[in-house]
């Protein structure tokens, strides 16, 4: 109980003196603490997608194209399976325009066409 439960106080209403009774006054609880602030989710670089587009990019303006393309094809899955898709898509359009402008890619293809063909009739 409070000490002013069962007094009388007087107060104006719209101009007039009134006399209320108080009957009952909540106690104020104090206030609970502040939830700790949440720890903000550590940064996570995408990795896998900035090597698949620095390795596509590297094939496609460089001298190493069959070397590196597979390598940034390779980064780009690995990339598309850590959800960083517009990395990956950059990498592995890139790895794809390098292997398809080089003329040692297509050169090992029709090398392996013919040694397939030439294998089908000798044996």
């Amino acid at each position: 109980m409070s000490e002013r439960e069962g007094r009388v106080i007087s107060l104006p209403v719209e101009g007039r003196p009134t006399e209320l009774k108080v009957i009952h006054v909540h106690e104020r609880p104090e206030a609970p603490p502040a939830p700790p602030p949440a720890q903000p989710k550590p940064w996570n670089p995408p990795v896998a997608g900035a090597l698949a587009a620095v390795f596509g990019t590297a094939a496609l303006f460089g001298k190493a194209t069959l070397l590196l393309a597979p390598l940034a094809i390779l980064f780009s899955l690995c990339a598309l399976a850590m959800r960083q898709f517009s990395w990956a898509a950059i990498g592995m359009m890139t790895a794809l325009a390098a292997l398809a402008t080089s003329i040692w890619f297509w050169t090992l293809l029709g090398a392996g066409w013919l040694a397939t063909w030439v294998a089908s009739y000798l044996i």
